[in-house]
């Protein structure tokens, strides 16, 4: 009988620690679900506090919440550029207000940093706009500080600016004369020339081309230039190429390739010259 007291004693005993661990379990468990949440929340009153700092140009409020450096719509800016762009921003903007429409979402990318989705309606005097918007938070010390502001639509054309830049790598306008640099595509170009001196029926020639994806201006570089006239909408030029670019290009299958070409613009002035303008070709370089 006394052993099996002891025994009972003993489960009970044994009993009750497992429910004070699955209790203990549980409130830790809780705790940390609890300060996850903290955590969001203080992130959400961030998001709360920079919105109504950038609506009002609160610029002491904004500089107080900035980390020393901020992915700024896709530029890495140090605080003080932000609070100055902010600055001129509102020179130019004075109607301006900003609200969040709908919920913020937030999600934790990493021990110390959160990113909060919104969307922002900005009302400038143009009317009003919604732009889908992103901020990213990382834990300093014990203070909260913005690394990352944009939003989708700047994004857009920040990318969109970047492909014409790839896609139209020239500049608009160009000057006659030596050292000018542009990039198209290498060709020839099959033309009918008449030629009766030659031959009454004329004839195909095949003179070498770099074609450009957009067009371009040439103008001249001194007021008086008798011998080249501005000529706009340039697309093609017609090349001239001593034999040792020529054997270059050949050499290296250059036909329907991207090169950069460097030489002298001229204006066409004799029936030998197949395009407005034509390149003195001095250097050259493939770039696919």
């Amino acid at each position: 009988m006394k052993k099996l007291a002891i025994l009972s004693i003993l489960l009970v005993t044994f009993s009750c620690g497992l429910n004070n661990q699955s209790n203990n379990d549980k409130k830790s468990e809780k705790n940390s679900t609890q300060k996850a949440k903290t955590s969001e929340q203080e992130v959400k009153e961030m998001v709360e506090l920079w919105n109504k700092a950038s609506s009002n140009g609160d610029f002491t409020v904004l500089e107080n919440m900035l980390a020393d450096k901020i992915e700024y719509y896709q530029q890495t800016v140090t605080r003080d550029y932000y609070i100055k762009d902010q600055k001129k921003f509102f020179e130019k903007n004075p109607v301006y207000g900003q609200v969040i429409k709908g919920d913020i979402d937030i999600q934790q990318i990493s021990d110390t940093q959160y990113k909060a989705e919104f969307v922002k309606e900005v009302t400038t005097k143009k009317g009003t706009k919604d732009y889908p918007s992103y901020l990213v938070f990382k834990k300093i010390g014990n203070e909260w500080k913005l690394i990352l502001e944009s939003d989708t639509v700047s994004d857009a054309n920040i990318e969109k600016k970047k492909n014409q830049k790839t896609e139209n790598p020239n500049k608009s306008t160009y000057y006659y004369g030596d050292n000018q640099t542009l990039i198209g595509t290498f060709d020839i170009k099959k033309i009918f020339v008449e030629d009766g001196a030659e031959n009454e029926n004329g004839k195909t020639i095949y003179p070498y081309f770099l074609f450009l994806s957009s067009p371009i201006k040439v103008v001249p570089a001194v007021a008086d230039d008798s011998e080249n006239i501005v000529e706009t909408g340039v697309t093609e030029l017609h090349l001239v190429l001593d034999e040792n670019l020529i054997n270059y290009l050949k050499s290296n299958q250059a036909y329907g390739k991207k090169v950069k070409m460097t030489g002298e613009l001229f204006h066409s002035h004799t029936l030998y010259h197949h395009s407005a303008v034509l390149m003195d070709v001095k250097n050259i370089e493939i770039l696919n």
